[in-house]
């Protein structure tokens, strides 16, 4: 009979927060509870309580409004409490907290690693411009490389680390990591009922649709631009950040704000909805460590096309479950985009093999590979 795991888990975001990490934290912590395993969450919230919820493992949740300084020492005071009756923490954010933590408590520490934390702050803040790739190797400034130090030294402390595709193993690995402590676990996927489908209100004969967080990465600057110069095709861009106004600036530079709607952020069944209502999903980003959503778009019954970016290759494959188009290559984007809105029939070819394949991503697969390093083997 197994050993029952004491499992500490420290998180950025919970329910009711939004996105993957949230996502991904509260199914794995309920199937493993419910497996018997003892599993704890600390994490950050914008209130102390969650009503209307009942969780079967204790969540700690630290006010992410207050002060940095003292929203740290607080979080980290968390860690040490739950932590001391636990055999495992698993960081899947506030990895700084988690490891002056686990310092103390000197428990085994498995990290998830979903991309650059580094690049991200410094790509966001304008200290580098940087492709992800490119900032990998390439000199950058005194405070941008002790960003990067900082990463590489928590992520290198993990006993084991987990990542999402074989794109982020090798770039992780590159972080001084080896590679016999790395473990790809794939993401998971619901199996989704969007419930019916969102009338996108453009008056166009066909409707793309974009969702993520508005950030330059994500080529919706290029995407807009593609859509401008396609007669009678629209864009609906689900979600928020900081390039919403850089973004809104270009539609009317491209005198095309008739063909693009922004829905601005939606909660997962709304923006569900919406891509369900789209003649195709567009995913024009640089860098993908795995892309989520594009699962989600696939087992929603709407067809992907996507830029041959990072991890994106390990959720589409071309030709067959999708359609992939070189990264920053607007003439072959749009072209790939034509072909799939004239094709009916490849659209449902490439739609009913991407769901079938998407459907053996389950949660249970990705509870017990993630398990199984928790526990000190392979996944």
């Amino acid at each position: 009979m197994e050993t029952r795991l004491r499992i500490l888990i420290v998180t950025g975001i919970f329910p009711p927060d939004l996105g993957g990490p949230a996502t991904s934290v509260s199914h794995v912590a309920r199937t493993w509870s419910e497996g018997g395993h003892r599993v704890t969450v600390v994490t950050l919230a914008d209130s102390p309580e969650q009503r209307g919820v009942e969780w079967p493992f204790r969540v700690e949740r630290v006010r992410r409004s207050i002060p940095k300084p003292w929203r740290q020492l607080k979080t980290i005071v968390a860690i040490l409490r739950a932590g001391r009756n636990s055999d495992v923490v698993f960081i899947n954010g506030l990895a700084f907290e988690a490891n002056v933590a686990n310092a103390l408590l000197r428990r085994r520490q498995v990290q998830k690693v979903v991309g650059d934390k580094a690049w991200e702050m410094a790509t966001n803040t304008g200290q580098t411009t940087n492709t992800f790739e490119d900032f990998q190797r390439a000199p950058q400034s005194r405070a941008v490389e002790r960003l990067r130090r900082l990463r590489a030294r928590w992520t290198r402390r993990a006993d084991a680390v987990i990542v999402p595709s074989r794109y982020l193993e090798r770039i992780v690995v590159g972080w001084g990591v080896r590679e016999e402590r790395v473990a790809v676990v794939y993401n998971a996927v619901d199996d989704l009922e969007a419930g019916s489908p969102a009338v996108i209100p453009l008056e166009t004969t066909y409707k793309l649709v974009s969702v993520g967080r508005l950030v330059p990465w994500k080529g919706l600057d290029r995407l807009i631009g593609v859509v401008a110069r396609l007669p009678d095709v629209g864009l609906a861009i689900v979600g928020d950040g900081p390039e919403r106004r850089r973004l809104e600036t270009t539609v009317r530079q491209h005198d095309c704000a008739d063909r693009v709607w922004f829905a601005g952020q939606r909660d997962r069944r709304d923006a569900l909805r919406i891509v369900a209502g789209a003649d195709l999903f567009v995913l024009n980003s640089t860098y993908e460590g795995f892309p989520h959503v594009v699962l989600e778009a696939q087992m929603v019954g709407t067809p992907v096309i996507a830029t041959d970016a990072g991890g994106t290759s390990e959720a589409v494959v071309d030709g067959e479950t999708g359609r992939l188009v070189p990264v920053d290559d607007p003439p072959r984007l749009a072209s790939g985009i034509l072909t799939l809105l004239r094709d009916t029939t490849l659209r449902n070819r490439m739609t009913d093999c991407a769901r079938s394949r998407a459907g053996s991503l389950t949660w249970d697969r990705a509870a017990r590979e993630t398990l199984a390093v928790l526990r000190g083997g392979p996944a």
